[in-house]
Order: structure tokens, then sequence, then C-alpha cells
């Protein structure tokens, strides 16, 4: 009877350093980083999206901006140590395309990020760009605004 009890709590003991180890791995996966988008139409006309690039999933999808109005989405990467994300948005011949992306140096450990807004229409379009958030430690998460006027 005693080698039987022996022999179950051995194998709980196992068990329960197998489910240990499986929840600290678990742990140890790190979250995305969350950018929050926003997008500002500033033309007198409806600005249409246009998806290019994505690095994770996007919430809710962007759309038609009606003139005058901002729209406002998230990015969740699928690391916090890079995140990116390329679209366009057109408004009768102005069309600007919209990137922003942020990377952490894997030797420093330190992160930067950029963002960029340019005019591709047959109208010159002015495309504005800007990081107005950042959170420098894991998992990076920032605010970047866009405008096409």
């Amino acid at each position: 009877m005693t080698i039987k009890i022996k022999w179950i709590f051995m194998r709980f003991a196992k068990l329960f350093g197998a489910a240990t180890l499986f929840a600290s791995m678990i742990a140890s996966v790190q979250a995305g980083t969350i950018v929050t988008v926003k997008v500002k139409n500033s033309t007198t006309g409806p600005a249409a999206y246009t998806f290019e690039y994505f690095s994770g999933s996007v919430a809710p999808t962007p759309s038609t901006i009606l003139p005058s109005a901002t729209t406002t989405f998230a990015l969740t990467s699928v690391a916090d140590t890079v995140s990116g994300m390329r679209f366009v948005y057109t408004s009768g011949n102005k069309k600007c395309r919209f990137a922003a992306s942020h990377q952490v140096n894997p030797t420093t450990k330190a992160p930067s990020w950029t963002k960029m807004g340019t005019s591709t229409g047959s109208d010159k379009a002015t495309c504005n760009a800007n990081i107005t958030a950042i959170q420098s430690a894991p998992p990076y998460n920032y605010t970047v605004e866009f405008e096409i006027k």
C-alpha cells in the first residue's frame, strides 16, 4: 500500500512540475505592441481606405472617412519587439501613403519608432504623420496620428 501511495505522489510531482514549466513558458511569451492609430480627413471629400500591410491584427477595420472626420483603430502586433503598418487614404486626386513602425535593437534593447506620410496622388496632398505618445518599456505601445489634407 505504501509503495502505491509513493508512486502516486511521485507521479503527481512530475505532473505538477510539467504544469509549472508549461505555465512559466506561456507567461514568458511577450504580448504584442498595441498601436493606437488616428487618421484625420482634412479634405473636402470622403477619404477611401486601401490596405497595404499590417504586422498583426487591426480592430476595427479601417474604412472611408467623411470630410473633417477622424477614425481610430488599433493594431496589435505579433510581438513587442516589432510592429509595422502601411496603408493609403485617397480623396479625389489626393492620395497619402501612411506608414509607422517600431523595433527593438536586440543587442541594446533600445526601441526606436518611425512614421511617414507621403503624397502619391496626381494632386499634391499634405500628408502629416506624428507619433504623439510612446511607452519606452515593454510592450512599447504607441500612438500615431495621420492626416490627409
